[in-house]
């Protein structure tokens, strides 16, 4: 396992550093057991570390106060200062607005727009409001007007019926009238 690939350099230009911190996090970690240096001394393993989190990572890790040399070889210490520099670089406002302006690309498949619905949600910090808020959006957001009608029917709709939905959807035929909310003139 030892010809394993590293995981990529953390890119800290992204615009949810802390979500893309914490997965390169897991990344490592795995990278560490499938490469059984997770037992290796520490000096190692954050040596390890240094090298696969990349050149801009290094510069950071150089600038980080530390109580003491030993501790700036301390994996785990060395993580905890890096969750600090990542953690609080998240727009939360910026986030939410991406994800409620969220339409379906023109040639993206229903599912691909579901998935990319789901990872945008989980970064907005929604926390029991998420699956219905994506549901929201989603029927806001797909292209198939049919599909929108059809989704819009459902009394109790769950995002894990939405692949029946579809189906039974582009299996339909018969013209559906427009969702849209007519307004009656009063006389």
């Amino acid at each position: 396992m030892e010809n394993l690939p590293h995981p990529k350099d953390l890119d800290f230009n992204q615009e949810n550093l802390a979500a893309a911190w914490k997965k390169w996090k897991k990344e490592f970690n795995l990278f560490l057991i499938a490469t059984e240096s997770d037992m290796k001394p520490d000096k190692v393993k954050t040596s390890m570390f240094l090298t696969c989190i990349g050149s801009k990572g290094r510069d950071i890790h150089s600038t980080l106060d530390f109580d003491s040399p030993d501790e700036e070889m301390n994996l785990q210490t060395v993580i905890e200062k890096f969750d600090a520099y990542c953690e609080p670089r998240k727009n939360i406002t910026f986030l939410r607005h991406k994800f409620f302006t969220c339409g379906q690309a023109e040639h993206q498949k229903f599912d691909e727009y579901v998935v990319e619905l789901r990872q945008k949600a989980q970064q907005c910090e929604f926390g029991n409001l998420t699956d219905s808020l994506t549901k929201d959006i989603l029927i806001c957001g797909i292209r198939d007007m049919r599909l929108r009608e059809r989704l819009l029917r459902e009394p109790n709709l769950d995002l894990q019926k939405n692949n029946s939905c579809r189906s039974e959807c582009r299996a339909n035929t018969t013209p559906i009238k427009d969702a849209k909310c007519h307004i009656r003139n009063k006389r």
